[in-house]
Order: structure tokens, then C-alpha cells, then sequence
């Protein structure tokens, strides 16, 4: 074979790869389910246990006879996925709330595969060539819309609450999505608007410049022509500058006329050096959170509460401090530079703006799905910068003096977190008149002080790998953040990556064992304040972990010291309790 026939075969066989992709993925899936499949058919047959590995087999066998069959990856696995989306909505048919929930969400996912199967049949009656995934991308952007719609129809006037914590996302999506209309209605995309300019100069000045032509690698450059990058750029512009007007209306904000709080606010605000003066509100909802939003020349801090009094002082100034940290240092303004980034990265290397273009054009560079998991990995690379401007808004509030203030907050919150259920992003609490007892809230308190007493000794890789694809580091890396000096915002911002890494692992251990007793005493401190020495003694007598030492009473055991890392071989004779 010469050099020629080599590459050739070579490119034919990529090719023929390319066209047959959902072929190879469907048929070893398919295979590979049909075993554990049947594997665990047998078992649950025998010994009627679970049957949850048996349907994640029948899920996995749906979605490889689904690409197999019509060739197309993403109907797979909407398919499987929407097959067990529906189970578990079978099984959580005698639980309120959730039962709502998991129907809101089923039907909102078979919107999005009601509009692949439609774009599918649309495609192949019309004979379509290459990617037109216009009916498809509009049933999974208006899937939001539906799932608040039926959400609605289920909980009515309370979940206008829980829409309205929605609304800022909403009211993006429809404005982005009249951009897009406009650009559609007067052929804006890649639009050369410096030619038109300068035609229109020499149109009206008798000049002679020369007409610029945007053209190869120039015409991938951002606002060398004009379309949708560019036009979300300047709208997100805008939403920043009526964002305090703007987020206050959507949340409802009510302004706090308190002296002491806003004395409170406003000796923080001095403290973390802003000298401008900062508008204080309150929105009354059962969550436990704070914000800092608007333009610099509209500064505003809203707390989310179902009472004021459920913030301490020492909340306030901590939480208070972090937040105007983002207004004093500019986090905004960059984190709209960094959108401006990604947009122009996407038009340098011609991948669509965003997920409406797949609604507003046909052919574009990319398919949908792979669209979806480049992006993915791009927000997983912006998000690293996004917690090191978390990371840097606590650094700041620790420079100014509020760190322990800062570190109690986390930790206060931790504890109200620690027993509300949520799924979708939406708190259940907000759909039901739910409050819990003083024992459940001392209960939760407990439990999340040795949360997260447990994940500063020993750190979990499944958290860490999880706090990848979120915002803000996890509150046992930010309590250490505060209590090490040497621990700053980029450590934070990759210590995640550091946790799951293996060869890194253990020195990022040390990280966050280095202040330990320092870390230890903190979380003392905040539960101590809350409850009293006593506490910890009530939330161990009551619990089941007290029960089951218990239990040892007379046996012989080998127990291991997490602290001193050794084990210990004896009787246990007695179990004792005590506040140190």
C-alpha cells in the first residue's frame, strides 16, 4: 500500500466512524445492558430485592436500541432518560409534593423529547440535508417555561414564591430571545455593519475611505461584524445596569427600615472601605440567604429570610462583609468581562452562541449535543474562575477583619441547609407551610458541624468531583480559607481538582488539616453561641449514633482514632458523653 492509499484508507475509515458514531455507541451499550439486564432479572426473581440496578439496565438497553436503530445519540439517551424519569416518578406516587415535582418534571422532559421526535420526522419527510435542529432546540428552551407553567397549575400562589426566585433566569431567556428576533428580522447575523458605516460616511461626506471587508480568520473576531455574540454582549450590559431596579422588582424586595441592622450594614460596608451608601431590603421567604447586586452607582444588600431575627449580628457583619466584597472589588463588571470572553472564544472557533441558535438557524457548525458537551467543559473551566471571585470576596472579608463572623455564618448556614429537601433547584420547603421543631433544628445544626468536621479530616472525593460544576467552593474549603492565611482564593478555586486528582490527594489533605484545631474550635464557637454547651450532649442522646454505641456495651472491638489515625483493640465497659 503507497502513502496515498494509506491516508486514504485512514480518512475513510474516520469517516465512515463520523456517519456510524451512534451505531458504535448503541450496540455495545445495548449489549453490555442486556447482560445486567438479565443478570439482575434472575437475581431479583430469587431474592426480590431492589430493582433499581434492574432498571438502570432497562434504561441502558432503551437508549442503545434507540441509537442503534435511528442512528442518532441524543434520541438514545433522551429516550432512556425519559424512561426513568418516569419510573421514579412511579415510585414517589404516594409522596405530596415530590409526586408533583417528578409529574412537573416528566412532562417538561417530554416536551424536550416530544420536540426531538417531531424535529426527527420533520427531517426525514422534508428530505432534510445536514443539521436542522430548530423544533427540537424550541421545545427544550420553552421546557423551562412549561415546567413553571405546570408547577403553577399544582401548587398555585405558593409557587409564585419559588417562580419568582426563577424570574431573573426567565426574564434573561426572553430578552435573549428577542434579540435573536430581531437579528432573524433584519438579517443581523454576521452582519458588517463597519462597511455599512463607512458607505454611509462617504454617502453623505463625499469621502473616499476604503470599505472595510471582513473577511477569513477577521471576520471570527469579535465585533469586527455583528450578530448574536455581540448583541448578547450588550444586552447583558444593560441587564447590569438596571439590575438593582430589576432583580428588587422581580424578588419583590421590601426596603428594611431597622436602625440597628442598617447600622449594622453600613459600619460593614465602611469596614470593607465602600463609602458609598448601600440600599438594605429584605425579602420574607423560608430560606436562609443574602445578596449583593446592582451597578456601582446603585449598591444594594437583601437578605432572604422568614425573619429578620433569624440572622445573628455576627451573620449579618459575616455575610454582609462577603457579599459587598464582590461590589468593593469589582466581581460583577468582570464577571460580565469574562461572559465577553467566552462569547468571543465562541466566535473565534465559530461555535454558537448560545443553545437559542440551534432554534433560530439550521446548519450550525456543530450538532446540538455536541454543542451541549463543549459547553459544558467551558463552564467547567469558567467556573474555576467564578470561585476564585468567591474565593476572593471571603479573602477580602478576612483581610477586613470579619473572618470568624464569616466563618460562623457558613457554618449557621450549613445547619439550616442541612435539613431542607430540594430537588430542580427548588427548596420543598418553599411549597409547603413546613417548620421545624427546636429539636430538628438543633438536630440539623449538629449534624452539619460534624459534616463538615469530617470533610476538613478527611475529605471526600465524590464532593470534591461535585463541586466541580458549582459556584462557590464547598463550605468546609471556605471555613479553612478563613482560618489558614496562607490559603488563598486560586488554592481554593482548584482544590477540588487537587482532592479528586490521586497524586495530589493527600497534600491536599494537609491542606485542610493544617488549622484543624483552629477549624474545630470555630465550629464549636458557632454551635456553642446557638445552643450551649449542652447541646451537642442532647443531639447525641437523642440520636441514633448514641443507640448504637450503646449497643457496645460488653463486646470486644476494634475501634479507630480518627484524629491520632490508629487502632485500638479492647472491651468496650462503658460510654460516656461530654462537651470536649
Amino acid at each position: 500500500m503507497n502513502t496515498n492509499g494509506f491516508f486514504d484508507f485512514f480518512q475513510s475509515l474516520y469517516q465512515w466512524l463520523s456517519s456510524h458514531n451512534a451505531i458504535l455507541i448503541g450496540v455495545p451499550l445495548s449489549i453490555i445492558s442486556l447482560v445486567i439486564t438479565i443478570t439482575e432479572f434472575r437475581v431479583w426473581m430469587k431474592k426480590k430485592v431492589s430493582a433499581e440496578q434492574l432498571i438502570l439496565g432497562i434504561v441502558g438497553l432503551i437508549s442503545g436500541i434507540a441509537m442503534t436503530v435511528f442512528k442518532d445519540i441524543l434520541f438514545g439517551v433522551l429516550l432512556g432518560f425519559f424512561a426513568l424519569i418516569v419510573y421514579q416518578t412511579y415510585l414517589l406516587r404516594d409522596t405530596p409534593v415530590w409526586r408533583e415535582l417528578m409529574i412537573a418534571g416528566t412532562i417538561t422532559y417530554g416536551v424536550i423529547l416530544g420536540g426531538k421526535i417531531a424535529q426527527m420526522i420533520y427531517n426525514a419527510v422534508n428530505h432534510v440535508q445536514g443539521q436542522d435542529e430548530r423544533i427540537f432546540a424550541t421545545a427544550y428552551l420553552i421546557s423551562f417555561y412549561v415546567f413553571i407553567l405546570v408547577a403553577f397549575l399544582f401548587f398555585g400562589k405558593k409557587f409564585i414564591l419559588v417562580s419568582r426566585f426563577s424570574s431573573p433566569e426567565m426574564i434573561y431567556l426572553a430578552l435573549f430571545g428577542v434579540v435573536y428576533v430581531v437579528i432573524l428580522r433584519f438579517n443581523l447575523k454576521d452582519y458588517n455593519y463597519l462597511a455599512w458605516l463607512v458607505t454611509s460616511i462617504n454617502s453623505q461626506l463625499g469621502t473616499e475611505l476604503p470599505v472595510p471587508r471582513v473577511q477569513g480568520f477577521w471576520e471570527r473576531i469579535l465585533f469586527a461584524s455583528f450578530g448574536t455574540y455581540e448583541a448578547l454582549i450588550i444586552i447583558s450590559i444593560f441587564l447590569y445596569f438596571i439590575s438593582g431596579w430589576l432583580l428588587s422588582f422581580l424578588f419583590a424586595v421590601k426596603p428594611i427600615e431597622d436602625p440597628e441592622i442598617l447600622r449594622l450594614v453600613q459600619e460593614t460596608a465602611k469596614q470593607m472601605g465602600i463609602k458609598e451608601k448601600v440600599k438594605v431590603g429584605h425579602v420574607k421567604a423560608p430560606i436562609l440567604n443574602a445578596m449583593a447586586y446592582g451597578p456601582l452607582f446603585d449598591l444594594r444588600v437583601t437578605f432572604i429570610s422568614s425573619d429578620m431575627k433569624d440572622f445573628t449580628e455576627e451573620d449579618i457583619r459575616g455575610i454582609v462583609g462577603h457579599e459587598l466584597g464582590h461590589i468593593a472589588y469589582k466581581h460583577v463588571p468582570l464577571l460580565l468581562l469574562l461572559s465577553a470572553v467566552e462569547l468571543g472564544f465562541k466566535k473565534l472557533i465559530n461555535l454558537p452562541a448560545t443553545v437559542i441558535d440551534y432554534a433560530a438557524f439550521k446548519n450550525n457548525s456543530v450538532s446540538f449535543l455536541s454543542y451541549y458537551i463543549i459547553n459544558y467543559f467551558l463552564l467547567v473551566v469558567l467556573l474555576i474562575f467564578v470561585r476564585m471571585l468567591e474565593g476572593h470576596a471571603d479573602y477580602v472579608t478576612k483581610k477586613a477583619g470579619l473572618g470568624e463572623e464569616l466563618a460562623k455564618a457558613l457554618i449557621r448556614l450549613e445547619g439550616f441547609y442541612q435539613g431542607v429537601a430540594s430537588d430542580f433547584g427548588i427548596s420543598v420547603n418553599l411549597l409547603t407551610n413546613r417548620t421545624y421543631t427546636e429539636g430538628e433544628k438543633l438536630r440539623f445544626s449538629a449534624e452539619a458541624i460534624v459534616s463538615l468536621y469530617r470533610e476538613s479530616l478527611n475529605p471526600g472525593v465524590g464532593a470534591a468531583f461535585g463541586n466541580i460544576f458549582l459556584s462557590h467552593p464547598r463550605t468546609a474549603y471556605r471555613i479553612n480559607a478563613v482560618v489558614d492565611p496562607d490559603f488563598n482564593p486560586i488554592k481554593a478555586a482548584f482544590l477540588p481538582y487537587r482532592i479528586v486528582w490521586p497524586f495530589s490527594r493527600k497534600k491536599a489533605k494537609k491542606t485542610l488539616r493544617k488549622n484543624l484545631d483552629y477549624y474545630k474550635q470555630l465550629l464549636d464557637q458557632a454551635f456553642l453561641e446557638l445552643y450551649g454547651e449542652k447541646g451537642f450532649l442532647k443531639y447525641y442522646e437523642h440520636s441514633s449514633v448514641f443507640q448504637k454505641l450503646q449497643d457496645l456495651k460488653g463486646k470486644t472491638i476494634n475501634a479507630y482514632h480518627l484524629l491520632k489515625n490508629k487502632i485500638y483493640y479492647g472491651t468496650v465497659t462503658d460510654i460516656k458523653l461530654g462537651t470536649k
